[in-house]
């Protein structure tokens, strides 16, 4: 993969990806947990405040009603993938993609989040 190999060299399931999740939520101790929390602190915002960032993660609200979400998304050729996570809601999606357009398949995961948040689901 050579130059471009920080953006898809890393390998992961959903299992994986739903341990880190439970970590950025808290709900697991690790001997990273000051460092997860340094990723989390927000260091940028936009004009209108829709979207912040952190180190690594965005934070915004899919909705006016709704409490933010972390998420960060990615791929390099075929592949997508994206995790989002919310504290208040102690909420957690991975959605990994083998095809398709990164574009559709990011809209596909914005859908799942807001219809879970919408939901209530835990």
């Amino acid at each position: 993969m050579g130059a471009i190999a920080g953006a898809g060299a890393l390998y992961s399931t959903v299992d994986d990806l739903l341990i880190y999740a439970e970590a950025q939520l808290g709900d697991t101790a690790t001997p990273i947990d000051a460092a997860i929390a340094l990723t989390q602190q927000i260091t940028y915002r936009t004009a209108d405040e829709s979207v912040a960032t952190g180190l690594g993660w965005y934070r915004m609200r899919l909705a006016p009603d709704r409490p933010p979400v972390y998420l960060h998304d990615g791929g390099t050729g075929c592949f997508s993938s994206f995790i989002a996570f919310s504290h208040s809601e102690r909420l957690a999606v991975v959605l990994l993609a083998n095809g398709g357009d990164a574009l559709e398949n990011s809209e596909l995961f914005f859908v799942l989040v807001d219809t879970l948040q919408a939901s209530g689901a835990r």
